[in-house]
């Protein structure tokens, strides 16, 4: 719900992960917003950033060629085109993460947008580097903050503030504030 309602501009700020950046380029191209870091904490900076990575089951009775297809999927040329083209998930291979082509954005016509500028690059992705470079992206930092800020008290607030029978916008945010504050602390 809060990711239509930031799309339809019903919310100003949205918890969400790198993978839904595209679809609000797609499906809102006049929506001007850029992407900042979760709010610092006791533990540090938080943020939601997803990589793609492949594994193979120890029980698997293909061994070879489930590795021959895991070499290929890792391979730099099939995550560069995949980055460029989908830029969901940032790519398991630091000298692509560090490397001129993760800002080559070209997209997929009609179903993933491209990025035109180093400018919006850096407002929509720039942050994924800085995670990367300065050893954020771990389970610590991200579910610390993900299901508490957004499902226990973003989501019931917005569904609150903008279902059929809205409530008092003031005393529901001051719970939003009071419960995440709440949660802050305790880490």
């Amino acid at each position: 719900m809060l990711r239509e309602l930031f799309k339809g501009g019903k919310v100003a700020m949205n918890i969400d992960g790198g993978w839904a950046i595209p679809s609000y380029t797609r499906d809102v191209p006049e929506l001007d917003f850029a992407v900042a870091p979760m709010p610092k904490a006791p533990l540090g900076t938080t943020t939601l950033l997803g990589q793609c990575i492949w594994t193979m089951s120890s029980q698997t009775k293909h061994p070879k060629a489930a590795w021959k297809l895991i070499k290929y999927l890792s391979s730099f040329e099939v995550l560069k085109e995949y980055w460029q083209r989908t830029w969901v998930a940032a790519p398991a291979r630091l000298s692509l993460v560090f490397g001129k082509e993760f800002e080559n954005i070209i997209g997929i016509e009609g179903i993933v947008p491209n990025i035109k500028t180093p400018e919006r690059f850096e407002e929509l992705l720039g942050w994924a580097r800085y995670i990367i470079k300065n050893d954020k992206f771990t389970n610590d930092y991200v579910n610390a903050f993900w299901l508490p800020f957004r499902y226990q008290y973003l989501t019931p607030a917005a569904e609150q503030i903008f279902g059929p029978s809205p409530g008092d916008v003031e005393s529901i945010l001051e719970e939003v504030e009071n419960g995440t504050n709440k949660e802050i602390e305790g880490f």
